[in-house]
C-alpha cells in the first residue's frame, strides 16, 4: 500500500503482509507491465533493447567529451593560442563519413551507417528482425 505525503510517496505493508508478499506483489505488477512485451521481443528483442541501453550511455559520453574537447579549442582559439580551419576539418570529416560516395554527408549516409551496425549487431542472432525491433524501442524507451 502507498501512502502520499508532503515528502512524497511511501509504501508500508499491508496489515498482516509479509515482505515478501509484497515483494511477489510488485514482481506481478512489474510482469503484468512487462511481460506482454518480453514474450513479444524474445531473446533477440531482448538483446536489441539491452544493446540499444549500451549504445546511448556510449554515445551521451562520447558526446560529452566532443563538447569538451570543443569548448575547450574553441578557447584556445579565442585567445590566440591556436588557429583552427574548422572547413577544412568539415570536410575531412565529411569525406570520412560520406559512405555513399556521392561526395556529401546526407541522410543517406545516416541510413546507411546505422543499417552496417544494426547488421553487425544482429548477425548469427535467431530473430534479426526481433532485435532491430527491441534496438528501436530501446532507443526511444531507455
Amino acid at each position: 500500500m502507498w501512502i502520499s505525503g508532503a515528502l512524497g510517496a511511501h509504501q508500508i505493508l499491508a496489515p498482516g503482509a509479509s515482505y515478501a508478499d509484497e515483494v511477489t506483489e510488485t514482481v506481478d505488477k512489474i510482469w503484468d507491465w512487462l511481460g506482454p512485451l518480453v514474450k513479444q521481443l524474445g531473446y533477440s528483442g531482448i538483446l536489441g533493447l539491452i544493446t540499444a541501453s549500451a549504445f546511448k550511455f556510449v554515445g551521451r559520453a562520447g558526446a560529452i567529451t566532443l563538447g569538451l574537447v570543443f569548448i575547450g579549442l574553441q578557447a584556445l582559439q579565442h585567445y590566440g593560442y591556436i588557429e583552427i580551419d574548422w572547413g577544412r576539418i568539415q570536410a575531412k570529416v565529411g569525406k570520412r563519413l560520406d559512405v555513399t560516395g556521392d561526395k556529401k554527408f546526407d541522410e543517406m549516409d545516416i541510413k546507411a551507417i546505422l543499417t552496417s551496425v544494426l547488421e553487425a549487431m544482429a548477425k548469427g542472432l535467431p530473430n534479426a528482425a526481433g532485435f532491430c525491433a527491441g534496438f528501436l524501442i530501446g532507443l526511444k524507451v531507455m
